[in-house]
């Protein structure tokens, strides 16, 4: 995954499972250690972040800092449905990190169910197909 472009995302194909975090996390530390740089962020921070950014100015300031590092793990995808606004701000992360740097998803929602959560077939259907590798996730 690191040193390629896309997403790769984390999540069980069926059910609902945890350990996601700890996944992410080891991701964004071993990337660290092979020299990438890499930023780890629980979706709703990011979200708050962006929705303060579209109001104080430092919207493309926060795009600038996200588009500087070799691999961001987005952690908690879709903990709650998303607003218009919410959908509108990570498919745009999303689509922007995907032609030159790695982005990782962690859900513990399954991917059946992101549909309904992204609240717009269309728009989970371009963050899906974008240079999507899913790893199904089987916690025992």
């Amino acid at each position: 995954m690191l040193g390629s472009k896309g997403i790769t995302i984390c999540s069980s194909l069926d059910r609902p499972v945890s350990g996601n975090r700890i996944l992410a996390r080891a991701f964004d530390e071993r990337a660290c250690r092979q020299g990438y740089t890499a930023y780890y962020v629980r979706a709703p921070r990011l979200l708050h972040e962006l929705a303060i950014g579209r109001g104080d100015g430092s919207y493309t300031r926060l795009f600038n800092r996200l588009a500087r590092f070799d691999l961001v793990a987005i952690d908690d995808w879709l903990l709650a449905p998303l607003k218009d606004s919410e959908r509108r701000d990570l498919i745009e992360v999303i689509e922007d990190r995907s032609e030159h740097a790695s982005t990782l998803i962690a859900s513990q929602l399954p991917i059946k169910d992101w549909h309904a959560a992204i609240g717009d077939p269309n728009q989970a259907d371009a963050i899906l197909a974008t240079d999507c590798f899913i790893t199904p996730i089987a916690w025992n």
